[in-house]
């Protein structure tokens, strides 16, 4: 055994050692912590795939009940029927009201919103 009272004794083998026992002593924590880590990392990933609350819902709407006429743009669809229409009493009294409104269409060559 190699004591610091032993003439053979040599210092800079005593410090590879401990740099060597340093070494081994993270390569044994890495083999752990990497793995772990990683499927830490999965785990998180798929749960706010699945199960994240603030998802944004699937909206009734798709492109397909775009209709596209020049540089105008028309929604049919259930939820937007060709000529949305309102009826019901009014607040004065029971004479019935019934609004039609004209047909929602956008326009792609304006840039600011109709009343600029």
């Amino acid at each position: 055994m190699n004591s610091a009272h032993n003439p053979t004794y040599d210092a800079a083998l005593a410090a590879k050692f401990a740099s060597a026992a340093r070494h081994s002593r993270l390569v044994r924590i890495l083999r752990v912590s990497v793995p772990a880590t990683v499927i830490v990392a999965m785990a998180v990933i798929i749960y706010i795939a699945f199960f994240n609350k603030f998802r944004i819902p699937e909206l009734p709407l798709t492109v397909e009940n775009m209709v596209v006429s020049g540089t105008k743009i028309t929604m049919e669809s259930p939820i937007f029927p060709a000529s949305p229409r309102t009826s019901g009493p009014t607040s004065s009294g029971p004479r019935p009201r019934r609004r039609t409104s004209p047909i929602p269409i956008m326009s792609i060559s304006r840039t600011c919103a109709p009343k600029c």
